[in-house]
């Protein structure tokens, strides 16, 4: 694979813009090809409408030998199991939409990202490959795929592009060359234990462009293998708005076509993925009409929920209520009524001629009682001993 040297002209221009110093600047006089789908010849260096940089190595050419593969006619594998093939997922756009708010970064879901992550990682092998920077990518990460994170086979991000120096913060287009992605699994089955390259192992399968797809918003990223990517309608900020995107559900009922595909480029090149397309109301009708049954199965299961829950709250509060009827006076209680009680003294006995003592308030504690009973019983025996001695005086 040589890149193609862009001529002096081109290279000057380049030069220029990069020197001109914020991204939204450039040659107004310089256009974008945008009916060439397989460029052959190096595109100009800036598009105005998206205030892209194209780069400065250049875009290299097609393969001839892609395009004759992907022009084969496509062939059902054998019977399974099928080897997995390869997905290379891009997030912003794709999978999330990041809306900035007073320098707040908020990342919203695409509608059934979950249920996509987890149709993926249970058939195919999966890596992520997004031109944000890698704190941004573990961001989204964390926010999207959180525990899943761990079945992700590689994480690349904007430093794996291969980008200059000076183009890593500029606005750039970053083209997802796939053969940088063979090329280092490649090199990691040549050392790889022999256990691993057994079927069912990670190294078991060569992968190339008969067995690898590519999940993204833009078809400028792809034009290097254009028959390996799947492109989606782009999640954004109308999208999310709107609240009804099933992107995703369609994508998954096209990849379920490409698992026993021999050649997927070539069955893509035939048969491409269409957002737009009638194919997938036949499956939607049947998602839908599952989704209602489950919706309304939710909300009678919601309202039985509803209905217990307030039948035991009401036998609950009868009880509560009870209780509370049969609680011990607290201690501010106990102290106002300790206030409230008077303790009465006797008088002094004189036999059956003395007078009945008064009526005793009602008494509220053991406690009390006892309390009171000994002050009674040495009041009386105080009494009894000053009659005693009365009595030996006048003897």
């Amino acid at each position: 694979m040589t890149n193609r040297s862009p001529s002096p002209e081109t290279t000057s221009e380049a030069l220029s813009e990069l020197s001109s110093g914020d991204s939204d600047t450039g040659d107004t006089s310089t256009t974008f090809d945008n009916n060439s789908q397989h460029p052959s010849t190096i595109p100009l260096w800036y598009k105005k409408e998206t205030l892209t940089y194209y780069p400065l190595a250049g875009i290299r050419p097609i393969e001839p030998t892609y395009l004759s593969i992907a022009d084969q006619e496509p062939a059902l594998l054998d019977m399974g199991p099928f080897p997995r093939k390869l997905v290379v997922l891009d997030l912003n756009g794709t999978l999330f939409y990041r809306s900035f708010h007073r320098n707040r970064k908020t990342i919203h879901q695409r509608p059934f990202l979950r249920t996509f992550l987890n149709f993926l990682f249970q058939r195919f092998r999966v890596m992520v490959w997004s031109s944000a920077r890698q704190s941004s990518v573990d961001a989204m990460l964390e926010a999207g795929f959180a525990d899943l994170r761990t079945n992700l086979d590689r994480v690349w991000s904007r430093e794996h592009f291969g980008m200059a120096a000076s183009e890593y913060n500029r606005k750039v287009l970053t083209l997802k060359d796939l053969s940088r992605v063979w090329m280092e699994i490649e090199d990691e089955r040549k050392n790889a234990a022999e256990s691993e390259m057994r079927p069912g192992g990670r190294y078991a399968t060569r992968y190339d462009q008969t067995n690898t797809i590519l999940i993204d918003d833009s078809v400028d990223k792809s034009q290097l293998q254009p028959q390996n990517c799947i492109v989606v309608t782009s999640f954004n900020r109308a999208q999310w708005d709107l609240g009804k995107d099933e992107e995703l559900i369609k994508v998954m009922a096209y990849m379920k076509q490409l698992i026993p595909q021999q050649n997927v480029s070539a069955y893509m090149k035939k048969h491409p993925f269409n957002s737009e397309s009638n194919e997938f109301d036949e499956f939607l009708k049947k998602y839908r009409k599952k989704k209602e049954k489950v919706s309304l199965k939710r909300a009678h299961k919601k309202a039985k929920k509803r209905e217990l829950r307030q039948t035991y709250e009401d036998e609950h509060t009868k009880k509560i209520e009870n209780i509370l009827d049969d609680v011990a006076p607290t201690e501010d209680s106990k102290s106002s009524l300790s206030k409230e009680v008077s303790i009465p003294v006797l008088p002094a006995s004189t036999g059956a001629e003395s007078n009945p003592p008064s009526p005793q308030p009602e008494l509220q504690s053991k406690h009390q009682l006892a309390k009171i009973s000994g002050k009674r019983s040495r009041s009386g025996s105080g009494d009894n001993r000053q009659k005693l001695n009365k009595q030996h005086k006048n003897m």
